[in-house]
């Protein structure tokens, strides 16, 4: 200890328990961070497919409970663009090849969207020969089934435009309008296994 210091009462003990107390603070406010941080994100995502799901509900209501074919249609009903895409979207600003980008990100030999659509559609799947349902008047009563899901949740690894290997979690919008989180889908693997999509658990 120098003579300064042990004028002013401070040791390598006093020192020692700063250096604790900050320690604590860290190890107490950084997982509280990271939580407030996952949840935004989660409200965030789920927030613009919940709207894309609500623009869903109004097309039936509007066509004899008749699903909409893709969600290019609905953007009539909703027509801010942005709710149709994930902020963790790493394609948002890419320039489709021949134009137009995919109608799902999931089905990347699909029709054409003039705008980038980040969610995949259960309708889509159920058209491409991907996945068979119940007829929607019994399937949109299952709510374990998802209706749309968001890939990008989880981890990301983009390839060529528009694909990407995914892992880890996905995020579902069921039937029911209920938002669910998978966990964990294995991988890395392609975009668009129906499975994960729509019904694993």
């Amino acid at each position: 200890m120098t003579e300064e210091n042990r004028k002013r009462g401070v040791g390598s003990k006093e020192a020692l328990l700063a250096l604790i107390v900050i320690a604590v603070a860290v190890a107490i406010l950084l997982p509280v961070a990271i939580r407030t941080q996952n949840r935004n994100l989660l409200l965030s995502e789920s927030g613009r497919m919940r709207n894309v799901f609500r623009a869903l509900l109004l097309y039936e209501d509007q066509n004899d409970s008749m699903p909409a074919p893709d969600l290019g249609v609905i953007n009539t009903i909703d027509p801010n663009q942005l709710d149709f895409q994930s902020n963790l979207d790493p394609f948002i600003n890419s320039t489709a090849p021949g134009g137009g980008f995919p109608n799902d990100p999931g089905l990347i030999n699909s029709e054409k969207s003039p705008f980038r659509i980040s969610f995949s559609y259960l309708q889509n799947f159920v058209r491409a020969g991907k996945i068979s349902t119940k007829p929607w008047a019994e399937a949109r009563l299952d709510d374990h089934l998802g209706e749309l899901a968001n890939e990008w949740y989880g981890s990301v690894q983009p390839g060529s435009p528009f694909q990407a290997q995914v892992s880890g979690r996905l995020l579902r919008i069921n039937t029911d309008g209920s938002v669910y989180v998978l966990q964990d889908r294995g991988g890395p693997k392609p975009l668009g296994d129906p499975q994960d999509l729509f019904i694993k658990r």
